[in-house]
């Protein structure tokens, strides 16, 4: 094989690149690439790893149409702490799992959560008119995790305040050497993680049991969710708990990720604020927001759509192979293939001007020209993100209402994340004051 061929910077051996990649991982990325192109190998400590960039190499991954990659064993440093549910499953099992939750994530029955949705958004805003300079990242995070109570759970933002510590000692955990080796001992972050997954489990149980309304548009998603699930073959309680805190973890992480960026886009290009505003009152003269509205507002989806490019919630997806061969070069098992998000929505051969701000490359005249798996924020192929029309609508009725409602000062706003200053010691630097419109 000739593995030792395909291109890579040298590294520390036991370590590998792991100092590169763990100071500013999208850095080093973009670097490595225009150093080697398009295939280049890093090391992550013991682990090789081929990345493979390009609209070509993410359809031949994420289509998966041979089976050699493998979701389980990609992301095998979380089943610890997540469990074997939908985020990551293969083969048969996957598709099994997304068949029963894919009737609860439909555009039609998402649609019946918009008011839950905006109602969860207005009054969550109105409370923060008295705070100044607060942590956007953090309060992002807790906005997008209360939606997602509301319409999975049925909750409210105090009953969402009450879950929230126990749902963060459930994800702390993930990457830890507790979690690691398995090691429930007392006092460590998996310990603390395995009781507040009781707690959850047992909160998720009762949710459902307290749900008896008849009327579809009144109830849970969770009980939509379950009713669809039950009749999967080996259903059971444990599978219907993993999946439902999988997706209330993607439901939180992705969407604050990408709300964050948003504004302070859109903060920095208060040009485009007025052409949002000004899309909005041609259809709503008072300013006043539905569905209907709210799916019209074409500057927005083009908007989200480059915040997407921009800032997508992950900035590479990995997979675990069997061996295989790509653009000659043999991968042997055992080792991991990475696709980047991040570098492929940066290529100039495929978006003019890649570090540039400019939601205008996805109106529609131009959307044909773009290849397939050009735009892979949330993900593609069999994996494709399940709950993105929710995310998207969610992030849409935050923005136009902050636009039409709010007026917000950011800072700092002297920092350019171009082209891969998206670490968290960036995004958890934002501070954010807003105000209510006077009328």
């Amino acid at each position: 094989m000739n593995t030792h061929k395909i291109p890579h910077d040298s590294y520390v051996p036991l370590l590998g690149n792991v100092q590169y990649l763990f100071s500013n991982p999208q850095e080093y990325l973009w670097n490595a690439y225009n150093r080697h192109g398009k295939i280049f190998r890093i090391k992550i400590g013991p682990f090789n790893t081929v990345v493979l960039v390009g609209p070509e190499a993410n359809e031949f991954v994420l289509s998966n149409k041979d089976k050699i990659f493998s979701n389980e064993k990609g992301y095998w440093f979380l089943k610890n702490t997540l469990g074997n549910g939908i985020l990551l499953q293969d083969g048969q099992e996957h598709s099994e799992t997304r068949k029963f939750l894919y009737p609860a994530f439909t555009e039609s029955n998402i649609d019946l959560y918009f008011y839950n949705i905006y109602e969860s958004v207005s009054n969550f805003l109105n409370e923060l008119t008295n705070i100044e300079n607060f942590s956007l990242y953090k309060k992002a995070h807790f906005l997008t995790f209360n939606i997602a109570c509301k319409i999975i759970f049925g909750i409210d933002i105090d009953a969402s305040r009450n879950l929230y510590p126990i749902f963060i000692n459930y994800i702390k955990s993930a990457t830890s050497i507790s979690s690691l080796l398995n090691l429930n001992w007392h006092g460590t972050l998996y310990s603390k993680s395995r009781i507040a997954y009781k707690e959850i489990s047992k909160y998720i149980l009762d949710s459902l049991k307290s749900d008896k309304i008849t009327n579809s548009s009144n109830k849970k998603l969770i009980s939509i969710m379950h009713s669809s699930c039950k009749h999967a073959a080996n259903y059971m309680d444990e599978k219907f708990i993993i999946n439902t805190l999988q997706i209330l973890f993607a439901s939180r992480d992705t969407t604050a990720h990408m709300l964050c960026w948003a504004i302070y886009e859109l903060a920095n290009h208060p040009d485009y604020v007025n052409t949002i505003r000004n899309e909005l009152f041609a259809y709503s003269p008072t300013g006043s927001l539905d569905l209907n509205i709210i799916k019209s507002l074409t500057t927005l989806d083009n908007f989200l759509k480059e915040i997407e490019r921009l800032y997508p919630p992950a900035y590479i997806l990995q997979r675990g192979v069997q061996q295989f061969e790509y653009e000659g070069y043999q991968i042997p098992k055992g080792w991991f293939v990475n696709i980047s998000p991040f570098l492929t929505h940066r290529l100039e051969e495929i978006y003019e001007k890649p570090h540039q701000f400019n939601p205008n490359r996805f109106c529609s005249e131009r959307l044909a020209s773009y290849p397939p798996y050009s735009l892979i924020g949330f993900g593609g192929g069999i994996h494709k993100c399940i709950g993105q029309y929710l995310a998207l609508l969610e992030l849409k009725t935050i923005l136009i209402t902050l636009i039409a409602d709010f007026t917000w000062k950011l800072s700092p706003v002297n920092f350019t994340p171009i082209p891969a200053f998206q670490t968290f010691s960036a995004i958890s630097m934002l501070r954010l004051s807003i105000h209510r419109n006077l009328t």
